[in-house]
């Protein structure tokens, strides 16, 4: 024990005697060592609100920098020869300082885009989960492709100002969707509803559009509100990607908000529960911590995705509704929307309202031939279970054993984008400009023709 003693003791004073030689250094070990544990610290908590490979890259990216500077740290400390670490630390010094200087360049001639508003367009909604605030202004943003500030109406849609009350000799209709139909992404001017709008005489063109929406909020948003707007006809736009999870309660919705849940009961019955929906997952709407962005890096970045966009896959989610032999819980989602579409023209007709359908495809679907083969060979998927069209068949099949009428705008889109035509943020998945004037353009016979019906 006595030995052990003196061993500690010698050791502990040859530990002194290094430090107290390579004073300097060891200091500057230190400070780099704890400089690398505190930028984890810092930063760790602006991924933990990421899904998906967006942020596994941002993880390991954190990751790489934290573990260079702790070795650089440790390496100074472990290192005899001051030479050494003169020269390491001139070239660290010498890569911080262009940096710097290309980061000064970018923020003064250059700047770039980072932060995306849009949860300040959105509140708590006990129906429906969440909706948009009345009055509500953000700048939505999707890194590289778009800044788009949005102003809400006085009743909280997407939307120009108008009466509540229709003026006479008016027709109006309302159109329902998620997403796709909110247009987040474009200017008020350019969305699909604007667009019909101005080409219909005596026509208002009302966008309850919704992000995150699914057909059981579409539906309870039609008996709450829709018909207080005197609609003459209304619309509905069924997105292929996200319609069938919506409607099975797979996911929540961005920043916490939870959905109310649609059930099938004694076989053919419509029942919506999780009513009034709970508040938020206080978890996931906390803010979180964010350095002082950088701008050069996201001018690197945004020119890395736009050169690898097509090689950044990932299993889509839609993928599994391509199956052609569907799981029994993607039976069950195929169930729910037939019921809901029925309920929901049940109350159009109680209402003097006709219901209409368009289905809305992914750009997956649109660019299959760009698309399909690369994810198929990526995730070794037999291409012989699978059909890209597979939802709008199902969906195709439910709206013609109800009678409703409906339009598919996918092979309209398909035409334009196999001459080469971009309809898509390939990003943010959404119609881009041209992919709004599309879908108007295909829209409008299709709407014009009901309506012209409806009024006579």
């Amino acid at each position: 024990m006595n030995c052990y003693f003196k061993f500690k003791q010698k050791s502990l004073f040859s530990c002194l005697q290094i430090i107290k030689k390579r004073g300097i250094q060891n200091l500057v070990a230190i400070v780099t060592i704890g400089g690398g544990l505190g930028f984890y610290k810092l930063t760790r908590l602006t991924f933990l609100g990421d899904t998906g490979n967006v942020a596994q890259i941002k993880q390991l990216l954190l990751k790489i920098i934290v573990t260079f500077i702790l070795s650089l740290g440790i390496f100074t400390f472990l290192s005899k020869r001051k030479d050494r670490v003169l020269k390491l630390y001139t070239l660290v010094g010498g890569i911080v300082g262009a940096f710097f200087i290309g980061e000064i360049y970018f923020r003064i001639f250059n700047p770039q885009v980072f932060k995306n508003e849009q949860e300040q367009l959105f509140q708590y909604h006990s129906v429906y989960g969440w909706d948009f605030i009345p009055k509500g202004s953000a700048n939505v943003v999707s890194l590289g492709e778009y800044k788009n500030p949005i102003k809400l109406n006085i009743y909280g849609l997407r939307d120009k100002e108008f009466n509540l009350v229709k003026t006479r000799g008016t027709k109006r209709i309302a159109v329902l969707g998620d997403s796709v139909v909110a247009s987040l992404q474009v200017p008020q001017e350019d969305v699909f509803t604007e667009r019909l709008e101005s080409n219909l005489k005596n026509t208002e063109v009302i966008n309850f559009g919704i992000p995150g929406f699914g057909p059981t909020q579409e539906y309870l948003q039609l008996q709450n509100e829709v018909f207080s707007y005197s609609p003459d006809l209304v619309v509905i736009v069924l997105s292929t990607g996200t319609d069938f999870d919506d409607l099975l309660g797979t996911y929540d919705w961005n920043f916490g908000y939870q959905r109310p849940r649609a059930l099938v009961e004694n076989g053919n019955r419509l029942k919506i529960t999780n009513i009034p929906v709970p508040l938020p997952h206080q978890e996931l709407r906390k803010r979180y911590t964010y350095l002082p962005a950088s701008h050069l890096f996201q001018f690197i970045s945004n020119r890395l995705y736009e050169k690898y966009s097509l090689l950044n896959l990932h299993i889509t989610y839609e993928t599994r509704f391509f199956a052609k032999h569907p799981s029994d819980e993607v039976q069950q989602s195929y169930k729910l929307l037939e019921i809901i579409l029925r309920v929901m023209k049940e109350e159009c007709e109680k209402n003097g309202v006709k219901l209409i359908a368009v289905i809305a495809p992914t750009l997956v679907q649109v660019y299959d031939h760009i698309y399909w083969p690369l994810i198929s060979k990526q995730y070794q998927l037999d291409e012989n279970l699978y059909n890209s069209l597979e939802p709008n068949q199902v969906m195709t099949n439910i709206l013609k054993s109800l009678v409703i009428p409906y339009l598919d705008i996918t092979s309209g889109l398909k035409e334009k984008a196999l001459i080469g035509e971009s309809l898509y943020f390939y990003k943010d998945r959404h119609f881009n400009i041209r992919g709004q004037e599309v879908t108007s353009e295909l829209l409008l016979p299709f709407v014009n023709s009901h309506l012209l019906n409806v009024m006579n």
